[in-house]
């Protein structure tokens, strides 16, 4: 019998006047006696192999690793899991490389015009708000950051799981994947940062300013709308698309966390939005 459980990471970021603890998604998937895990949580951060652990598991029972995209917050956590085969797409992973290695040879004076060539769509007022974000990213970076060589898979040149579907939702980075689990009552959509809350489901519109393409994001969003079933988000709770409410029932904010309230739909909106 196949296993979903969401949980959360988190990563403490100051958000105008707050410091709150950004939540950061994983699933594990459990089914025919393999154990799946998306998306990794913030580079450096050993509290997902702390989470497994209390579920029962350690980092060497990962069988399988699946990112949604190659940002330090959702495959920060790849390099934990030894003994498992790593999926991600090939074309996000080297825009990725590519972009944090151009910026970490050039000085803090070039990080505009390197944004300007790597997100030729970006305007003015978005370069310079990304010009910390970018930093902040390239500091974390290194090639490896995905895993070993040998651990690597790329999922444009190959795909062999028949209950996971890799969607196609670009737009957030340059090729963004999210991935639809068949499970019974009902599939789940894991979306990555193709949809970050839900409080944007359905909201077809950028509520993101740091997107690689504007137009692909949306029309990834538009996508998304359209499924039936459970969403995980990529900073957010399970919900159900018929009721829009998340599946604990609760739309209230998380528990404080050490003292540092949990980030919620409005904050992080707030963020992406301000």
């Amino acid at each position: 019998m196949m296993k979903i459980i969401h949980f959360f990471t988190y990563v403490n970021q100051q958000v105008e006047e707050k410091e709150l603890a950004i939540q950061i998604s994983s699933t594990l998937i459990q089914n025919e006696n393999k154990n799946f895990l998306i998306d990794t949580g913030f580079a450096n951060h050993k509290e997902i192999v702390y989470i497994l652990n209390k579920i029962g598991l350690s980092a060497l029972d990962i069988h399988y690793v699946l990112n949604t995209h190659i940002h330090p917050d959702h495959c920060g956590g790849n390099r934990f899991f030894k003994n498992a085969a790593i999926y991600f797409s090939e074309q996000d992973y080297f825009f990725q490389r590519d972009f944090m290695n151009a910026l970490t040879r050039s000085g803090l004076d070039q990080t505009a015009g390197i944004i300007k060539k790597f997100y030729p769509g970006f305007n003015e007022k978005q370069v310079r708000l990304f010009s910390r974000l970018a930093q902040e990213m390239a500091a974390l970076w290194h090639d490896d950051i995905v895993g070993d060589t040998e651990q690597i898979h790329f999922i444009e040149q190959e795909w062999p799981f028949n209950f996971i579907e890799p969607i196609e939702t670009p737009g957030h980075s340059v090729h963004h994947y999210s991935f639809k689990i068949h499970a019974a009552p009902k599939p789940y959509l894991i979306t990555g940062d193709a949809l970050t809350t839900k409080a944007a489901f359905r909201m077809c519109k950028l509520d993101f300013p740091y997107c690689h393409n504007a137009q692909a994001y949306v029309k990834s969003q538009n996508k998304i709308g359209e499924f039936s079933g459970i969403i995980i988000p990529g900073h957010d709770k399970p919900f159900d698309t018929e009721t829009e409410r998340y599946l604990d029932d609760d739309d209230s904010s998380d528990d404080d966390r050490n003292g540092k309230p949990a980030m919620t739909e409005d904050d992080i909106l707030a963020q992406y939005l301000k």
